[in-house]
């Protein structure tokens, strides 16, 4: 159900806080658009700081983690806004507490396309292609 829809708002107002259904219906999403945020940087070279605006399931950050070339690396959520919860496609597939659709509002996919983005970044400052990147 859009939300556009003002049944919408108010099932999501009953189903959290109604303070974060306030705080959550911004211009864009009163359209039915999402701009999820994601900040990158990178301190000395080897502590690489993520942050998304959102709640994203812990795989994202572990898998984040796991390919980041950056001596450490830590990703943080709730960071620039809320755009509510992140799923892995696999949490997708199986459903439940923040992988329905009910409650995730970003298109399927969507956390991991912000961690390969995130990947890019932390690359890129790296110095680790040979090409520019149009960010």
């Amino acid at each position: 159900m859009p939300m556009s829809n003002p049944l919408t708002a108010l099932l999501f107002s009953n189903a959290f806080f109604p303070e974060l259904a306030t705080a959550s219906m911004t211009e864009d999403l009163k359209h039915d658009l999402i701009h999820p945020r994601l900040t990158t940087i990178l301190i000395n070279r080897e502590l690489a700081l993520v942050g998304g605006s959102g709640e994203f399931f812990c795989q994202h950050a572990m898998r984040l983690k796991e390919r980041s070339r950056a001596a450490e690396t830590f990703f943080f959520g709730y960071c620039n806004g809320h755009h509510m919860y992140f799923p892995t496609i696999e949490a997708a597939a199986e459903g439940g507490y923040g992988a329905d659709a009910a409650v995730s509002w970003v298109e399927l996919g969507a956390g991991e396309q912000m961690m390969n983005h995130a990947l890019i970044q932390v690359y890129s400052i790296l110095g680790k292609f040979n090409v520019k990147l149009p960010f």
